[in-house]
């Protein structure tokens, strides 16, 4: 029973994820911290400089799922091709 050993393989996968979300959360902050300095470099003072750096990046919790999104996605696409290969 050659074929058992893959079966045992193939349903012990715990997740291929490489840690995508929590590099995005770092991206973004990271951004929003250096677009914080610049306004602040511009005359703004940090807590009105921090708020528009927010304000232009747009909803956060919505580019974070949807990175979220995309990467579970091609979690199942790289699982498919595994267990196929």
């Amino acid at each position: 029973m050659r074929f058992l050993p893959f079966l045992q393989r193939a349903f012990n996968i715990t997740d291929f994820r490489p840690g995508a979300v929590r590099n995005v959360e770092e991206e973004i902050g990271f951004y929003l911290d250096m677009r914080t300095r610049e306004l602040m470099s511009d005359g703004l003072d940090q807590e009105a400089a921090s708020r528009t750096a927010a304000t232009k990046f747009g909803d956060r919790q919505w580019v974070e799922e949807e990175c979220e999104r995309i990467e579970k996605l091609d979690i199942r696409r790289r699982r498919r091709k595994w267990m196929l290969d």
